[in-house]
């Protein structure tokens, strides 16, 4: 009785540490051809703020998104000004829907183990890999379905059947054309679950707003 008692013990435990929701930050580099660019996302709850910088490291912009009302807010640092940013529509795929395949194939990212899937569009002239960690990553599925239509690589990620797992999130972005000329590779580089400070996500009261974003 006692071992059962244990084993149910451990079963539990092992359960609520792998739905835990992701508290921490979560660093990533995008490069095209002509630049590099490196986020850092800091997430707590339903509050996720996107540090944007250039290929030298500096500080580029600020992005803060509220997941529980669809809010977007830019911070620009250097002018001392934020604004609404207005969502656009998302990217209609009706005419001819993308090809989406799963591949089978996994490797390790950071110590998680990933699986491809493509999503395939003639319509765009657009091939992209998705390698995907099943963890505890929840807020990354409602953060793509707001986000979609600031970066369209996360409009393709929202049409893939995955998505109704919680929890499941892309740590190599492959984006190419068809003809497989590289567009844009988005890499996880870091990935650390921490305490993150209320305060992050609060807009300085020293900053302007302006309500049109150019």
């Amino acid at each position: 009785m006692k071992f059962l008692s244990t084993i149910l013990f451990l079963f539990v435990t092992s359960l609520c540490a792998y739905t835990q929701n992701f508290e921490g930050t979560i660093d990533i580099v995008k490069k095209t051809h002509g630049d590099t660019i490196y986020y850092s996302y800091s997430i707590k709850k339903s509050h996720i703020r996107i540090d944007e910088y250039d290929k030298y490291k500096q500080l580029h912009k600020t992005y803060l998104l509220n997941l529980q009302d669809s809010s977007i807010f830019a911070i620009n640092h250097s002018q001392k000004i934020y604004m609404p940013v207005k969502r656009q529509k998302a990217m209609n795929f009706a005419k001819k829907k993308p090809e989406i395949i799963n591949t089978g194939n996994f490797k390790y990212i950071q110590g998680y183990k990933c699986y491809q899937w493509r999503v395939r569009d003639e319509e765009t002239n657009t091939e992209i890999a998705y390698w995907i960690a099943q963890e505890n990553f929840d807020f990354y599925k409602p953060m793509a379905d707001l986000w979609q239509s600031i970066e369209t690589n996360f409009s393709f990620f929202t049409l893939l059947p995955l998505n109704t797992i919680t929890g499941d999130m892309p740590l190599l972005t492959e984006s190419r054309t068809l003809l497989r000329d590289e567009k844009a590779i988005y890499s996880v580089i870091n990935i650390e679950s921490a305490t993150v400070n209320n305060t992050i996500f609060i807009i300085p009261e020293s900053y302007n707003m302006h309500e049109v974003i150019r």
